[in-house]
């Protein structure tokens, strides 16, 4: 799929974002739970990361690559100087099985914690192949059922796609971090667009950037009025 036929038939993309990040996000741009854990590492000046689990008031020390690879059963919180980002919990995969019901359907010798790395790399969006209106109340919905007054917004436009952005769009056709069927997963879960075809374009059920979304790259197709840009530009 080229980028003019992803404007095409995905237009626009969106997440639900915290209320609490919104001017972290401004600041340092949509970051994947890995590159909100590696800025905790580099806050702290050595290879440890502070971190708690959400309700309990003693921080506790890890290195990035290990809270990179494990299972989240609750909100964490990661300590970055005066900052602390919130990294939500990832109860949908593998649910009561635990990492047993995740490394069954995992392929190419790939462990469970090989997933969560692979999960913790990239921001997520759902794709929408219909106008802006129809896809703000397909998120209000999202948002009415997920905490409404905690969340909002951000939506990107793929036609303002700097080319920076286009060449980490990876999409994939089962959701990732849900594991509650059958669906196997491995390296070629997540493709990049370029290897989409067209035909397929429906059948998308995730997009994903790899490495997350920085500021400039942000306010190049953000179009979501509280954030960066008008909606009718």
């Amino acid at each position: 799929m080229t980028r003019n036929q992803l404007a095409q038939h995905l237009p626009f993309l969106l997440t639900v974002v915290p209320q609490a990040a919104r001017e972290s996000i401004r600041l340092r741009g949509l970051l994947s739970a890995e590159q909100l854990i590696n800025t905790g590492q580099a806050e702290n000046g050595n290879e440890t990361v502070h971190y708690r689990w959400a309700g309990e008031s003693i921080w506790l020390e890890s290195t990035a690559r290990l809270l990179c690879s494990m299972r989240r059963d609750q909100n964490l919180e990661i300590r970055a100087g005066q900052e602390i980002f919130t990294l939500r919990d990832q109860h949908p995969i593998g649910g009561a099985g635990g990492e047993n019901a995740i490394a069954r359907v995992l392929t190419d010798d790939l462990a469970p914690a090989d997933w969560f790395r692979i999960l913790n790399s990239r921001a997520y969006f759902f794709p929408c192949a219909n106008g802006y209106r129809q896809l703000c109340e397909a998120g209000q919905r999202f948002r009415a059922a997920n905490n409404p007054n905690s969340t909002t917004l951000l939506i990107l436009k793929t036609t303002a796609m700097p080319d920076t952005v286009f060449a980490r769009l990876q999409g994939s056709f089962i959701n990732g971090g849900v594991i509650n069927g059958n669906a196997h997963r491995g390296l070629g879960t997540y493709r990049p667009m370029a290897h989409v075809d067209i035909g397929e374009a429906s059948r998308l059920r995730e997009i994903t950037i790899v490495g997350g979304v920085s500021v400039d790259e942000l306010y190049a197709c953000t179009i979501e009025e509280s954030w960066f840009r008008n909606p009718a530009a």
